[in-house]
Protein backbone atom coordinates (compact mmCIF):
# COMPACT_ATOMS: atom_id res chain seq x y z
CA UNK A 1 0.00 0.00 0.00
CA UNK A 2 1.39 3.37 -1.03
CA UNK A 3 2.50 5.65 1.78
CA UNK A 4 0.48 8.87 1.99
CA UNK A 5 2.64 12.01 2.25
CA UNK A 6 1.57 14.22 5.13
CA UNK A 7 0.30 17.74 4.54
CA UNK A 8 2.86 20.51 4.23
CA UNK A 9 3.38 22.54 7.39
CA UNK A 10 3.01 26.32 7.61
CA UNK A 11 6.80 26.56 8.03
CA UNK A 12 7.39 24.56 4.83
CA UNK A 13 4.96 26.75 2.87
CA UNK A 14 6.58 29.94 4.15
CA UNK A 15 10.03 28.68 3.13
CA UNK A 16 8.68 27.72 -0.32
CA UNK A 17 7.31 31.24 -0.80
CA UNK A 18 10.57 32.80 0.39
CA UNK A 19 12.61 30.65 -1.98
CA UNK A 20 10.32 31.72 -4.81
CA UNK A 21 10.85 35.39 -3.94
CA UNK A 22 14.58 34.69 -3.86
CA UNK A 23 14.42 33.56 -7.50
CA UNK A 24 14.77 29.82 -7.03
CA UNK A 25 13.13 27.64 -9.69
CA UNK A 26 10.31 25.23 -8.84
CA UNK A 27 12.71 22.33 -9.39
CA UNK A 28 15.29 23.81 -7.01
CA UNK A 29 12.65 24.50 -4.37
CA UNK A 30 11.38 20.92 -4.68
CA UNK A 31 14.89 19.56 -4.11
CA UNK A 32 15.42 21.74 -1.04
CA UNK A 33 12.03 21.11 0.56
CA UNK A 34 11.53 17.55 -0.65
CA UNK A 35 8.10 18.14 -2.19
CA UNK A 36 6.62 17.47 -5.62
CA UNK A 37 6.51 19.95 -8.51
CA UNK A 38 2.72 20.24 -8.32
CA UNK A 39 2.76 20.91 -4.56
CA UNK A 40 5.32 23.69 -4.93
CA UNK A 41 3.38 25.33 -7.79
CA UNK A 42 0.11 25.12 -5.86
CA UNK A 43 1.57 26.80 -2.76
CA UNK A 44 3.26 29.57 -4.79
CA UNK A 45 0.07 30.28 -6.75
CA UNK A 46 -2.01 30.39 -3.58
CA UNK A 47 0.40 32.83 -1.93
CA UNK A 48 0.45 35.10 -5.00
CA UNK A 49 -3.33 35.04 -5.52
CA UNK A 50 -4.60 35.15 -1.95
CA UNK A 51 -1.63 36.56 -0.01
CA UNK A 52 -1.62 33.62 2.41
CA UNK A 53 0.00 30.21 2.77
CA UNK A 54 -2.96 28.82 4.71
CA UNK A 55 -4.87 25.93 3.16
CA UNK A 56 -8.14 26.85 1.37
CA UNK A 57 -10.35 25.39 4.12
CA UNK A 58 -8.83 27.81 6.62
CA UNK A 59 -9.45 31.52 6.81
CA UNK A 60 -6.23 33.50 6.50
CA UNK A 61 -5.93 36.98 7.93
CA UNK A 62 -5.87 39.86 5.41
CA UNK A 63 -2.54 41.59 4.92
CA UNK A 64 -3.74 45.20 5.39
CA UNK A 65 -0.39 46.58 4.19
CA UNK A 66 -1.29 50.13 3.14
CA UNK A 67 1.06 53.16 2.98
CA UNK A 68 0.47 54.02 6.65
CA UNK A 69 1.27 50.46 7.74
CA UNK A 70 4.35 50.36 5.51
CA UNK A 71 5.70 53.52 7.11
CA UNK A 72 4.98 52.10 10.56
CA UNK A 73 6.89 48.90 9.77
CA UNK A 74 9.92 50.85 8.52
CA UNK A 75 9.84 53.09 11.59
CA UNK A 76 9.82 50.07 13.91
CA UNK A 77 12.59 48.46 11.90
CA UNK A 78 14.62 51.67 12.11
CA UNK A 79 14.41 51.52 15.91
CA UNK A 80 15.57 47.91 15.98
CA UNK A 81 16.96 46.47 12.68
CA UNK A 82 17.16 42.97 14.21
CA UNK A 83 13.40 42.63 14.74
CA UNK A 84 11.92 39.49 13.20
CA UNK A 85 8.70 39.56 11.17
CA UNK A 86 6.54 38.22 14.05
CA UNK A 87 7.93 40.86 16.43
CA UNK A 88 7.37 43.53 13.80
CA UNK A 89 3.77 42.33 13.52
CA UNK A 90 3.29 42.67 17.27
CA UNK A 91 4.90 46.11 17.62
CA UNK A 92 3.34 47.61 14.47
CA UNK A 93 -0.13 46.16 15.17
CA UNK A 94 -0.08 47.55 18.69
CA UNK A 95 1.09 50.98 17.54
CA UNK A 96 -1.30 51.34 14.58
CA UNK A 97 -4.18 49.32 16.04
CA UNK A 98 -4.42 47.15 12.93
CA UNK A 99 -4.21 43.45 12.04
CA UNK A 100 -1.18 42.44 9.95
CA UNK A 101 0.02 39.01 8.80
CA UNK A 102 3.70 38.13 9.28
CA UNK A 103 3.97 36.88 5.69
CA UNK A 104 2.73 40.25 4.39
CA UNK A 105 5.49 41.98 6.34
CA UNK A 106 8.09 39.55 5.01
CA UNK A 107 7.00 40.27 1.43
CA UNK A 108 7.10 44.01 2.07
CA UNK A 109 10.60 43.82 3.60
CA UNK A 110 11.78 41.72 0.65
CA UNK A 111 10.46 44.30 -1.80
CA UNK A 112 12.20 47.05 0.19
CA UNK A 113 15.55 45.23 -0.01
CA UNK A 114 15.80 44.02 3.59
CA UNK A 115 16.42 40.40 2.60
CA UNK A 116 20.22 40.68 2.92
CA UNK A 117 20.78 42.87 5.95
CA UNK A 118 23.65 40.82 7.38
CA UNK A 119 25.45 40.65 4.04
CA UNK A 120 25.07 44.40 3.58
CA UNK A 121 26.32 45.05 7.12
CA UNK A 122 29.45 43.04 6.38
CA UNK A 123 29.90 44.82 3.02
CA UNK A 124 30.06 41.45 1.28
CA UNK A 125 27.75 42.35 -1.61
CA UNK A 126 26.61 39.45 -3.78
CA UNK A 127 30.03 37.99 -4.66
CA UNK A 128 30.51 35.69 -1.67
CA UNK A 129 29.36 32.07 -1.45
CA UNK A 130 28.18 30.48 1.82
CA UNK A 131 29.51 26.99 2.56
CA UNK A 132 28.37 24.61 5.28
CA UNK A 133 29.09 20.93 5.94
CA UNK A 134 25.54 19.63 6.58
CA UNK A 135 26.01 19.52 10.34
CA UNK A 136 22.53 19.15 11.93
CA UNK A 137 22.65 22.63 13.45
CA UNK A 138 23.31 24.07 9.97
CA UNK A 139 20.41 22.19 8.39
CA UNK A 140 17.86 23.04 11.12
CA UNK A 141 14.79 24.90 9.84
CA UNK A 142 15.68 28.11 11.71
CA UNK A 143 19.14 28.08 10.10
CA UNK A 144 17.67 27.47 6.65
CA UNK A 145 15.27 30.38 7.13
CA UNK A 146 18.10 32.73 8.18
CA UNK A 147 20.09 31.79 5.08
CA UNK A 148 17.13 32.55 2.82
CA UNK A 149 17.31 36.17 3.92
CA UNK A 150 21.08 36.53 4.26
CA UNK A 151 22.86 34.27 1.75
CA UNK A 152 22.89 35.48 -1.86
CA UNK A 153 24.63 32.25 -2.92
CA UNK A 154 25.00 28.86 -1.25
CA UNK A 155 27.29 25.97 -2.06
CA UNK A 156 25.08 22.90 -1.70
CA UNK A 157 26.76 19.66 -0.66
CA UNK A 158 25.53 16.08 -0.57
CA UNK A 159 24.56 14.85 2.93
CA UNK A 160 27.53 12.45 3.13
CA UNK A 161 30.05 14.57 1.23
CA UNK A 162 33.64 14.90 2.50
CA UNK A 163 34.37 18.13 4.34
CA UNK A 164 36.13 20.35 1.81
CA UNK A 165 35.95 23.53 3.84
CA UNK A 166 39.50 24.85 4.48
CA UNK A 167 38.22 26.83 7.46
CA UNK A 168 38.54 23.60 9.49
CA UNK A 169 42.32 23.77 9.06
CA UNK A 170 42.25 27.41 10.07
CA UNK A 171 40.36 26.51 13.26
CA UNK A 172 43.05 23.92 13.99
CA UNK A 173 45.80 26.49 13.42
CA UNK A 174 44.02 28.95 15.73
CA UNK A 175 43.50 26.31 18.44
CA UNK A 176 47.22 25.46 18.48
CA UNK A 177 48.06 29.13 19.06
CA UNK A 178 45.41 29.53 21.78
CA UNK A 179 46.67 26.48 23.71
CA UNK A 180 50.02 28.23 24.21
CA UNK A 181 48.28 30.80 26.45
CA UNK A 182 47.32 30.48 30.10
CA UNK A 183 43.53 30.78 29.93
CA UNK A 184 42.01 31.72 33.29
CA UNK A 185 38.38 32.27 32.35
CA UNK A 186 35.80 33.18 29.73
CA UNK A 187 37.00 36.75 29.27
CA UNK A 188 40.66 35.80 28.88
CA UNK A 189 39.68 33.10 26.35
CA UNK A 190 37.69 35.65 24.36
CA UNK A 191 40.60 38.11 24.45
CA UNK A 192 43.13 35.48 23.33
CA UNK A 193 40.91 34.22 20.49
CA UNK A 194 40.54 37.73 19.07
CA UNK A 195 44.24 38.46 19.58
CA UNK A 196 45.44 35.28 17.86
CA UNK A 197 42.84 35.57 15.07
CA UNK A 198 44.26 38.93 14.05
CA UNK A 199 47.78 37.49 14.14
CA UNK A 200 47.07 34.75 11.58
CA UNK A 201 49.51 35.34 8.69
CA UNK A 202 47.94 36.02 5.31
CA UNK A 203 50.19 33.30 3.86
CA UNK A 204 48.33 30.67 5.93
CA UNK A 205 45.00 31.79 4.51
CA UNK A 206 46.33 32.01 0.96
CA UNK A 207 47.78 28.50 1.16
CA UNK A 208 44.43 27.13 2.29
CA UNK A 209 42.56 28.91 -0.51
CA UNK A 210 45.09 27.71 -3.09
CA UNK A 211 44.67 24.14 -1.84
CA UNK A 212 41.03 23.98 -3.03
CA UNK A 213 41.80 22.67 -6.57
CA UNK A 214 43.93 19.88 -5.04
CA UNK A 215 41.17 19.06 -2.54
CA UNK A 216 38.57 18.79 -5.30
CA UNK A 217 40.87 16.64 -7.43
CA UNK A 218 41.50 14.33 -4.46
CA UNK A 219 37.75 13.89 -3.94
CA UNK A 220 37.26 13.04 -7.61
CA UNK A 221 40.05 10.49 -7.52
CA UNK A 222 38.58 8.93 -4.35
CA UNK A 223 35.14 8.92 -6.06
CA UNK A 224 33.64 10.82 -3.17
CA UNK A 225 35.40 8.83 -0.48
CA UNK A 226 37.74 10.04 2.31
CA UNK A 227 40.85 12.02 1.36
CA UNK A 228 43.99 13.10 3.18
CA UNK A 229 42.37 16.51 3.70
Amino acid sequence: MAKTRKETTIEEREIIVKLNYKGKSVRQIGEIIGRSFSTIVQIINRAENSGTVENPHRIGRPSKMDDRTNRGVLQELGKNPKLSAPKLVASTSQKLHTDIHAEAIRRFLWQEGYHGRSAKKLVLGSTWVFQQDNDPKHTARVAKEWRLYNDPKQLHSQPQSPDLNPIEHLWDFLEQKIRKHDITGKESLKRVIIEEWHKIPSTVICNLVQSMPRRLEAVLQAKGGPTRY
